[in-house]
């Protein structure tokens, strides 16, 4: 087996690859607040000309910022309406805060394992616990070395 330091080196590189992927992936995306997923790595201060983000913008309040950002985001579209789509959406927000506040005032976690919602949790969970128990982790961990030996190939 080879364990030069270059040869490792590929997978390390790789690795930077795909998170500056991720990260470039995060920057582009419009609706999310991305403050507090990347405060940690980048000063969001700088980025938030980069951002637009309508709907966090509407949660926070900010309808002028808001317009702007949806104004950036899909200005250049012929017959586009952006009052319409920001009255639909301050629509929506308005209906996600009042079930979100009415659920959260009478339901708990506790909840799951109670009636209905007991059954429910317990198929969930016994889904990925069947497939520990049937094997599936020793099936995916052996499949290759499988393979290698029914095809008769030599490993030394």
């Amino acid at each position: 087996m080879d364990t030069r330091p270059e040869l490792y080196k590929r997978l390390v590189y790789t690795e930077w690859l795909f998170s500056g992927l991720v990260f470039t992936t995060l920057l582009i995306l419009p609706e999310s607040p991305r403050e507090s997923r990347i405060a940690p790595y980048v000063p969001t201060g700088s980025l938030r000309p980069f951002l637009p983000r309508p709907a966090w913008l509407l949660r926070k309040g900010k309808h002028e910022a808001a317009a702007k950002a949806l104004r950036r985001l899909n200005g250049g579209i012929a017959g586009y309406d952006i009052e319409h789509e920001l009255s639909v959406m301050r629509l929506d927000l308005e209906g996600t805060l009042s079930s979100g506040t009415e659920a959260s005032v009478e339901t708990s976690y506790l909840d799951l394992f109670k009636g209905t919602n007991l059954r429910r949790t317990l198929v969930s969970f016994s889904i990925l616990g069947w497939q520990q128990t049937i094997g599936i982790p020793v099936v995916f961990g052996y499949t290759a070395r499988e393979y290698a030996v029914l095809c008769c190939v030599n490993h030394a």
